[in-house]
Protein backbone atom coordinates (compact mmCIF):
# COMPACT_ATOMS: atom_id res chain seq x y z
CA UNK A 1 0.00 0.00 0.00
CA UNK A 2 1.41 3.39 -0.95
CA UNK A 3 2.45 5.77 1.77
CA UNK A 4 0.63 8.95 2.61
CA UNK A 5 1.24 11.92 0.32
CA UNK A 6 4.24 14.02 1.32
CA UNK A 7 3.33 17.39 2.78
CA UNK A 8 6.92 18.48 2.16
CA UNK A 9 6.04 19.34 -1.44
CA UNK A 10 5.02 22.73 -0.03
CA UNK A 11 7.70 25.38 0.43
CA UNK A 12 7.82 27.51 3.61
CA UNK A 13 4.84 26.97 5.84
CA UNK A 14 3.44 27.14 9.32
CA UNK A 15 2.95 23.67 10.73
CA UNK A 16 1.59 22.01 13.86
CA UNK A 17 4.46 19.95 15.27
CA UNK A 18 3.25 16.91 17.21
CA UNK A 19 6.80 15.92 18.14
CA UNK A 20 6.88 18.79 20.66
CA UNK A 21 4.93 19.20 23.93
CA UNK A 22 1.70 21.05 23.32
CA UNK A 23 1.97 20.48 19.54
CA UNK A 24 2.87 24.14 18.84
CA UNK A 25 2.39 26.03 15.61
CA UNK A 26 5.80 26.88 14.15
CA UNK A 27 7.43 27.83 10.89
CA UNK A 28 9.57 25.31 9.05
CA UNK A 29 12.29 26.16 6.58
CA UNK A 30 12.75 24.84 3.07
CA UNK A 31 15.83 22.96 4.29
CA UNK A 32 13.93 21.23 7.08
CA UNK A 33 11.14 20.19 4.72
CA UNK A 34 13.67 18.82 2.23
CA UNK A 35 15.47 16.88 4.95
CA UNK A 36 12.21 15.38 6.25
CA UNK A 37 11.37 14.24 2.73
CA UNK A 38 14.87 12.83 2.15
CA UNK A 39 14.70 10.79 5.36
CA UNK A 40 11.07 9.79 4.68
CA UNK A 41 10.10 11.34 8.03
CA UNK A 42 7.03 12.98 6.50
CA UNK A 43 5.45 9.58 5.88
CA UNK A 44 3.07 10.05 8.82
CA UNK A 45 2.33 13.75 8.33
CA UNK A 46 -1.18 15.03 7.72
CA UNK A 47 -2.89 18.15 6.37
CA UNK A 48 -5.86 19.54 8.27
CA UNK A 49 -7.80 22.06 6.19
CA UNK A 50 -4.61 23.24 4.54
CA UNK A 51 -2.43 23.23 7.70
CA UNK A 52 0.32 20.63 7.84
CA UNK A 53 0.61 18.50 10.99
CA UNK A 54 4.03 16.90 11.48
CA UNK A 55 3.77 13.51 13.16
CA UNK A 56 6.79 11.55 14.37
CA UNK A 57 7.02 7.84 13.72
CA UNK A 58 5.93 5.69 16.66
CA UNK A 59 8.44 3.54 18.51
CA UNK A 60 8.88 -0.22 18.41
CA UNK A 61 6.01 -0.92 20.80
CA UNK A 62 3.70 1.33 18.77
CA UNK A 63 4.43 -0.56 15.56
CA UNK A 64 4.25 -3.95 17.28
CA UNK A 65 0.72 -3.14 18.44
CA UNK A 66 -0.26 -2.20 14.87
CA UNK A 67 1.16 -5.47 13.54
CA UNK A 68 -0.45 -7.68 16.17
CA UNK A 69 -3.83 -5.99 15.77
CA UNK A 70 -3.53 -6.74 12.07
CA UNK A 71 -2.88 -10.41 12.89
CA UNK A 72 -6.03 -10.50 14.99
CA UNK A 73 -8.22 -8.73 12.46
CA UNK A 74 -7.06 -10.30 9.19
CA UNK A 75 -8.81 -13.72 9.47
CA UNK A 76 -12.00 -11.94 10.53
CA UNK A 77 -12.15 -9.27 7.82
CA UNK A 78 -10.77 -11.30 4.89
CA UNK A 79 -13.93 -13.42 4.45
CA UNK A 80 -15.91 -10.17 4.29
CA UNK A 81 -13.87 -9.01 1.30
CA UNK A 82 -12.13 -6.33 3.38
CA UNK A 83 -8.44 -5.55 3.65
CA UNK A 84 -6.12 -4.06 6.26
CA UNK A 85 -3.58 -1.32 5.62
CA UNK A 86 -1.18 0.94 7.47
CA UNK A 87 -0.13 4.33 6.07
CA UNK A 88 -3.39 4.63 4.15
CA UNK A 89 -4.58 8.22 4.09
CA UNK A 90 -8.24 8.95 4.74
CA UNK A 91 -9.07 11.94 2.56
CA UNK A 92 -11.72 14.57 2.12
CA UNK A 93 -12.89 13.86 -1.42
CA UNK A 94 -13.60 17.55 -2.08
CA UNK A 95 -10.01 18.62 -1.32
CA UNK A 96 -7.94 15.44 -0.97
CA UNK A 97 -4.43 16.93 -0.79
CA UNK A 98 -5.48 19.73 1.56
CA UNK A 99 -7.42 17.69 4.11
CA UNK A 100 -6.46 14.17 5.14
CA UNK A 101 -5.65 12.07 8.20
CA UNK A 102 -3.45 9.00 8.58
CA UNK A 103 -4.78 6.41 11.04
CA UNK A 104 -2.27 3.82 12.17
CA UNK A 105 -4.41 1.01 10.77
CA UNK A 106 -7.45 0.95 8.50
CA UNK A 107 -9.87 -1.83 7.56
CA UNK A 108 -11.34 -0.93 4.18
CA UNK A 109 -13.29 -2.17 1.17
CA UNK A 110 -10.81 -2.33 -1.75
CA UNK A 111 -13.67 -1.94 -4.24
CA UNK A 112 -14.23 1.58 -2.89
CA UNK A 113 -10.60 2.69 -2.80
CA UNK A 114 -10.01 5.92 -4.74
CA UNK A 115 -6.62 5.69 -6.45
CA UNK A 116 -4.17 5.02 -3.58
CA UNK A 117 -6.17 6.70 -0.83
CA UNK A 118 -9.49 6.23 0.89
CA UNK A 119 -12.40 8.65 0.91
CA UNK A 120 -15.11 6.07 1.66
CA UNK A 121 -15.66 2.37 2.31
CA UNK A 122 -13.78 2.27 5.65
CA UNK A 123 -15.07 -0.18 8.27
CA UNK A 124 -12.60 0.67 11.05
CA UNK A 125 -9.89 3.21 11.80
CA UNK A 126 -7.34 2.53 14.55
CA UNK A 127 -5.07 5.07 16.21
CA UNK A 128 -2.33 3.93 18.58
CA UNK A 129 -1.64 6.89 20.83
CA UNK A 130 1.69 8.70 20.88
CA UNK A 131 2.83 11.63 23.03
CA UNK A 132 1.36 14.96 21.86
CA UNK A 133 -0.82 13.31 19.21
CA UNK A 134 -4.33 14.41 18.20
CA UNK A 135 -6.25 11.13 18.14
CA UNK A 136 -9.41 12.59 19.66
CA UNK A 137 -9.32 15.71 17.52
CA UNK A 138 -9.50 13.46 14.42
CA UNK A 139 -12.87 12.01 15.39
CA UNK A 140 -15.06 14.68 13.71
CA UNK A 141 -13.13 14.16 10.46
CA UNK A 142 -13.64 10.39 10.64
CA UNK A 143 -17.33 10.89 11.43
CA UNK A 144 -17.73 13.10 8.35
CA UNK A 145 -16.25 10.26 6.26
CA UNK A 146 -18.86 7.86 7.70
CA UNK A 147 -16.39 5.55 9.47
CA UNK A 148 -18.62 3.43 11.74
CA UNK A 149 -16.02 2.43 14.33
CA UNK A 150 -12.83 4.06 15.61
CA UNK A 151 -10.54 2.25 18.03
CA UNK A 152 -8.01 4.25 20.08
CA UNK A 153 -5.29 2.21 21.77
CA UNK A 154 -3.28 3.37 24.79
CA UNK A 155 0.04 1.48 24.56
CA UNK A 156 1.41 1.92 28.08
CA UNK A 157 -1.84 1.03 29.83
CA UNK A 158 -2.79 -1.59 27.20
CA UNK A 159 -6.34 -0.24 27.15
CA UNK A 160 -8.65 0.63 24.27
CA UNK A 161 -11.53 3.00 23.63
CA UNK A 162 -14.13 2.29 20.98
CA UNK A 163 -16.12 5.10 19.37
CA UNK A 164 -19.33 4.22 17.51
CA UNK A 165 -20.80 6.45 14.82
CA UNK A 166 -24.24 7.84 15.63
CA UNK A 167 -27.05 8.94 13.24
CA UNK A 168 -26.16 12.61 13.89
CA UNK A 169 -22.61 12.05 12.54
CA UNK A 170 -20.92 12.15 15.95
CA UNK A 171 -19.29 9.38 17.94
CA UNK A 172 -20.41 7.80 21.18
CA UNK A 173 -17.79 6.20 23.41
CA UNK A 174 -18.72 2.56 23.95
CA UNK A 175 -19.15 1.28 27.49
CA UNK A 176 -17.13 -1.73 28.69
CA UNK A 177 -18.99 -4.96 29.30
CA UNK A 178 -20.17 -4.84 32.94
CA UNK A 179 -19.13 -8.46 33.55
CA UNK A 180 -15.56 -8.64 32.25
CA UNK A 181 -14.73 -5.04 31.28
CA UNK A 182 -14.16 -5.96 27.63
CA UNK A 183 -14.67 -3.69 24.65
CA UNK A 184 -16.05 -5.45 21.56
CA UNK A 185 -15.97 -4.36 17.94
CA UNK A 186 -19.32 -4.51 16.18
CA UNK A 187 -18.49 -5.46 12.60
CA UNK A 188 -16.35 -8.49 13.49
CA UNK A 189 -16.39 -10.73 16.60
CA UNK A 190 -13.37 -9.55 18.58
CA UNK A 191 -13.24 -8.21 22.12
CA UNK A 192 -10.41 -6.50 23.97
CA UNK A 193 -9.66 -6.90 27.67
CA UNK A 194 -6.83 -5.44 29.75
CA UNK A 195 -5.06 -8.08 31.85
CA UNK A 196 -3.29 -6.54 34.89
CA UNK A 197 0.41 -7.34 35.42
CA UNK A 198 1.12 -10.54 37.32
CA UNK A 199 4.26 -9.17 39.00
CA UNK A 200 4.77 -5.85 40.83
CA UNK A 201 7.11 -4.55 38.13
CA UNK A 202 5.29 -6.22 35.26
CA UNK A 203 3.29 -4.65 32.47
CA UNK A 204 -0.38 -5.05 31.58
CA UNK A 205 -1.44 -7.02 28.51
CA UNK A 206 -4.15 -6.27 25.98
CA UNK A 207 -5.97 -9.53 25.26
CA UNK A 208 -7.82 -9.79 21.95
CA UNK A 209 -10.39 -12.58 22.01
CA UNK A 210 -12.00 -14.04 18.89
CA UNK A 211 -14.17 -17.15 18.29
CA UNK A 212 -11.01 -19.19 17.66
CA UNK A 213 -8.90 -18.09 20.65
CA UNK A 214 -7.00 -15.09 21.91
CA UNK A 215 -3.78 -13.15 21.36
CA UNK A 216 -2.03 -11.16 24.07
CA UNK A 217 -0.69 -7.87 22.75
Amino acid sequence: MSAAPHVSNHQRMLVVDHSLPGAPLREVSDEELAERARLDHDRFDEVWDGVAHLNPSGGADHHSIEFELGLVLYPLVQPLGLRIATELSVMDASQPLQNYRNPDLVVYDPAQLDLQWATRGIALAVDVRSPHDASYEKLPFFAARGIPEVLIVHPRQRTVELFLLQPNATYRADEPDPHDGSIALRFVPVGFTTIPPLLPNGSPVLRATTPTGHLDI
